[in-house]
């Protein structure tokens, strides 16, 4: 199939490398908050993780999530004080640690994210901030205990990421990380960072590894619920469009056109995330073959740099 246009600009991830994608990222779109906060009714953007028995439904995935945050956050060593919660989603990871009593400051680059945390967590919790900022342009006079990468790690390069991590933890203070990462360097899901790769570029800075732990079985089940879930979008979609054509359009044509002059991009942007990105994303079988889920924690060390 020929790439569009909007992949090569790295508008979509999946098809872009990491230069490309973090040079040309609209800020402004946040379609995973769309799709699963405003869509499915979600509270969270990141993986379940599935205990043994449980039901894989929508109705459970909630407490999947859950499972999720608390596991995440036990990889905290004790007596944690401040975090840095880079890439903090709708804010679900730092509310828990806001009610464990941390001091939580939240990055992210979204203006709908931004207006999710004011709406929606800052004026219950005085121990949350939020900074709209892309971690790599990052500027303040502040170090945490911990930097928490909750499903964010692979919007910027390995050694920005491990930078600027280095540069605002305190001596001692720790790395905590959950993310995709690519088995190998194989070319499919090169928007993923390859597991050895980010360990041994983490070592080289100083950064000591505490724990990594697989957890591949435990969230694949929220990839195959999400794509039984795309699986009926594209007819559903379809028949939608159809009606469109049939009808409005023939009767509203002028407005047809002024719609389509202005919004043309972000319609094929939308049809790729749901007809093709998101299903692609979410297949179990590609995901067990190039992909694993690692909960990892390091700790500076005294010469990381």
């Amino acid at each position: 199939m020929k790439k569009s246009k909007l992949r090569k600009k790295g508008w979509l991830l999946g098809y872009s490398d990491f230069t490309e994608y973090s040079k040309n990222r609209r800020d402004e779109d946040s379609l995973d908050l769309e799709i699963y906060v405003k869509g499915l009714g979600l509270k969270s953007l990141h993986q379940g993780l599935w205990q043994k028995g449980q039901p894989v439904t929508l109705d459970e995935l909630p407490k999947a999530q859950k499972n999720y945050t608390m596991k995440l956050i036990d990889m905290f060593p004790e007596e944690v004080e401040t975090v840095l919660d880079v890439g903090a989603g709708v804010g679900d990871n730092a509310i828990y640690m806001a009610d464990k009593g941390m001091k939580v400051t939240c990055i992210s680059p979204s203006p709908s994210q931004e207006n999710y945390f004011a709406e929606n967590i800052l004026p219950e919790y005085e121990n949350v901030s939020f900074i709209r900022c892309k971690y790599e342009d990052l500027e303040i006079n502040e170090k945490f205990d911990v930097v928490l990468l909750s499903e964010s790690s692979n919007y910027f390069p390995i050694e920005n990421g491990l930078g600027q991590t280095i540069r605002y933890l305190k001596r001692g203070g720790y790395l905590v990380m959950g993310s995709h990462f690519r088995k190998d360097s194989r070319r499919d899901f090169k928007e993923m960072h390859v597991h050895e790769s980010y360990l041994d570029s983490a070592k080289k800075r100083g950064l000591i590894l505490v724990e990594d732990i697989d957890v591949t079985s435990q969230v694949i089940q929220t990839m195959e619920l999400y794509h039984n879930i795309y699986k009926y979008i594209p007819p559903i979609t379809e028949v939608l469009i159809d009606f469109y054509k049939k009808s409005f359009r023939k009767k509203y044509w002028i407005i047809s056109k002024i719609v389509s002059a202005f919004f043309n991009q972000e319609f094929e942007m939308a049809k790729e995330m749901l007809f093709e990105v998101g299903p692609r994303r979410t297949d179990p079988k590609l995901f067990l073959e190039y992909l694993t889920y690692r909960f990892i924690a390091f700790k500076k060390g005294m010469d990381s740099q």
